[in-house]
């Protein structure tokens, strides 16, 4: 019923992976191989909630958000191209133009859940 609500709620079509990862975990915390290093996915409630309200303050309308890291850091798809949407994170307070791609799409997001981070040797 959740995931309905939230195909009604988004302005595109949602990547079947997305909805797929809803319907194993409709949130949660760990490790992500790409920035921020954290993630915490958005429950459907949260993500519908969270994007409703920048929406509505006309702020970010060009990106769906599904979490972040638990700080100022935001993860979303990127709605200013063409399918498949990539994966950004975003500075809220820098706005906007921090965007930084950290997945081609949502498929490749996925193979960097659970993945502590890799840090080159220094």
């Amino acid at each position: 019923m959740e995931i309905a609500e939230l195909q009604k709620a988004v302005p595109f079509e949602l990547p079947e992976e997305y909805i797929e990862l809803l319907r194993y975990c409709n949130g949660g915390y760990g490790e992500l191989n790409a920035p921020p290093e954290l993630l915490q996915l958005d429950s459907i409630a949260e993500s519908v909630d969270q994007n409703m309200t920048w929406h509505n303050e006309e702020q970010f309308t060009d990106f769906w958000f599904i979490g972040g890291n638990g700080g100022v850091e935001t993860i979303g798809f990127d709605l200013r191209g063409g399918q498949p949407w990539p994966l950004v994170m975003i500075d809220c307070i820098a706005g906007d133009t921090s965007a930084e791609q950290i997945a081609v799409d949502m498929a490749d997001f996925i193979t960097k859940i659970g993945i502590e981070a890799e840090h080159p040797e220094e």
